[in-house]
């Protein structure tokens, strides 16, 4: 049976946008997403700001992908 994982690493904030976020950090997300609405809709609209780093290559056990998080993390810590 085919698996599909993925890690990430978030960060989520109710008065910080996810640019202001990538600033102060000096690295692109890989996905953001906008603090909105609550209220649920076809498309629900975030509660928060979001800004998150993905690894979703195929093929690697879950390790291997947290490595490829950390290491495009480690030079801004």
């Amino acid at each position: 049976m085919p698996v599909d994982q993925y890690v990430h690493f978030a960060l989520s904030s109710l008065h910080t946008s996810a640019a202001d976020m990538a600033a102060v950090l000096g690295l692109e997300p890989d996905e953001i997403m906008v603090r909105g609405s609550r209220i649920p809709g076809p498309r629900p609209i975030p509660a928060a700001h979001r800004w998150k780093i993905v690894c979703r290559e195929p093929g690697l056990c879950v390790d291997e992908q947290i490595a490829r998080v950390l290491e495009r993390l480690a030079p801004h810590t």
